[in-house]
């Protein structure tokens, strides 16, 4: 796509093929879905230029509807594609699965949100938080041994990866691994061993401790506990260009 293509976000523009990946997009609103034809018109909202695209969408849950904004990119066949769909919220909010992106994608969504114009929500097969209960290794319960605090969850976005809430002992000997984080169908695992601060508290006695994430997905709490009715807060936080 030329240079002379523009994406307009929030009323400021982004050239096209200014994007930290280097390839074209252009932002238009949709004006007909053809479902019998497996096609929509759209129009380029800098432009005003007509634009068919074929209901083959990238990466988002929802399909278009008239009067939608999305950015178009192209294929590797250098086909204009439904890339990301625009929320009207201020800054626009763009929402995918990266699990069906492809890398241009994401680096266009990454860069304007870098420049603030817009707010990425990505994530792997549209799942949010996830419950590890499942997951647990011997002697650990998802929770605090007493009180209400959140409960340990995971997840992955277009950022980072996160652990976050929290699990205590229900043994004197729990399981070295708390639990370990799936490859499949989305991976969650980072690509080296991380380490993060955390704390844990048995019977109000605060102690600083580290979490291990290893890159097989074992979940660790290091120095070993050994006393029931520990508490262990997570806070980790894994940045995107660490994960595989």
């Amino acid at each position: 796509m030329g240079g002379n293509v523009r994406a307009s976000v929030m009323g400021k523009t982004v050239a096209g093929g200014t994007s930290s990946v280097g390839f074209g997009f252009r932002s238009v609103v949709v004006q007909e879905v053809l479902p019998d034809l497996n096609v929509c018109n759209t129009m380029d909202v800098q432009t005003s230029e007509k634009i068919q695209v074929g209901l083959n969408k990238r990466g988002t849950d929802s399909w278009p509807q008239v009067g939608d904004q999305w950015v178009l990119n192209k294929s590797t066949a250098g086909h204009w594609m439904l890339a990301i769909k625009v929320t009207d919220t201020q800054p626009p909010t763009v929402t995918g699965n990266l699990d069906t992106l492809d890398a241009d994608t994401v680096g266009l969504v990454n860069t304007l949100g870098d420049l603030g114009l817009i707010q990425p929500s990505l994530a792997h097969n549209g799942f949010g938080w996830q419950d590890p209960t499942s997951l647990l290794g011997t002697g650990w319960a998802i929770g605090a041994a007493s009180g209400s605090v959140q409960p340990l969850r995971y997840r992955i976005t277009a950022q980072k990866l996160e652990l976050a809430g929290a699990l205590h002992t229900t043994s004197t000997t729990p399981a070295t691994t708390v639990f370990t984080l799936p490859a499949v169908p989305t991976n969650y695992r980072p690509a080296t061993t991380q380490r993060a601060d955390c704390v844990s508290n048995a019977s109000g006695t605060a102690s600083a401790r580290f979490v291990e994430v290893t890159s097989t997905g074992l979940v660790s709490v290091q120095n070993v506990l050994t006393t029931s009715g520990t508490d262990v807060y997570f806070a980790v936080s894994v940045p995107r260009t660490l994960l595989p």
